[in-house]
């Protein structure tokens, strides 16, 4: 009964530590990291605008200067 138990547990574990490896494998591979780089910098360049846009909004209302339009586009 204990080997029975021992040799199942051992089965267990290695099919488990078999998907483990599979699945980091599968998170290294070329294209995935790519896609996961490219859309950690996308995030990180939306957040550092967002972040200039509120920081320039502040200045402008401190110091009273008027809203300009952004540059290519004409105010009507």
């Amino acid at each position: 009964m204990k080997r029975t138990f021992w040799l199942a547990a051992g089965f267990g574990l290695g099919l488990y530590a078999g998907e483990r490896v599979r699945r980091t494998m599968v998170k290294l591979t070329p294209e995935t990291l790519g896609d996961r780089l490219r859309a950690a910098v996308a995030d990180a360049v939306e957040a550092g605008r967002s972040e200039m846009r509120v920081r320039e909004r502040t200045l402008r209302e401190t110091f009273a200067a008027p809203e300009r339009p952004p540059k290519g586009r004409t105010v009507a």
